[in-house]
């Protein structure tokens, strides 16, 4: 993840044309309805944390049988989204990075634990008992998605 942190940032001129068009496509939706209506707090959690449980349990489900390379190339990625979107928001709204990494601390002390737990739970395979493991990716992300909401927009 750190490495794609990297390339975000080093490659984002590279980057940008291509990833503009996918942020608004995953998250253009959350904060609207159907309608152009902005969803309550409460429904952005459930959201949030709908969208990352997914990507947990997609990496605990493939990291055994993919030998840890499909969650690897998801986390690379996700490093390369924060990387890239730390340099936009530093050019298009002069947000420092440290400001933009203060924002992510809050709910990113929970998010990436769960990520990488649920990585490593599934690198073990997934059994009967390896899902009752889950639980604690799934309540770090259920945290997660309620600083996201509640508490990051209080450090703008």
């Amino acid at each position: 993840m750190a490495a794609g942190i990297v390339i975000g940032v080093w490659f984002f001129p590279d980057l940008v044309d291509t990833l503009i068009p996918v942020v608004e496509s995953v998250f253009g939706g959350i904060s609207q309805d159907s309608e152009g209506n902005l969803h309550p707090p409460m429904t952005l959690v459930w959201i949030i944390f709908a969208k990352n449980l997914q990507t947990a349990v997609l990496c605990f489900i493939t990291a055994r049988i993919t030998v840890g390379i499909l969650p690897g190339l998801i986390l690379f990625l996700n490093g390369v989204l924060i990387g890239a979107l730390a340099v936009f928001i530093n050019q298009e709204i002069g947000l420092s990075y440290i400001s933009f990494a203060v924002q992510l601390l809050p709910h990113g002390i929970f998010e990436l634990p769960a990520l990488f737990l649920a990585c490593a739970i599934g690198m073990h395979g997934v059994k009967v008992n390896s899902w009752k493991a889950m639980l604690l990716p799934t309540a770090l992300l259920a945290i997660a998605a309620f600083m996201e909401i509640y508490v990051s927009p209080l450090l703008m």
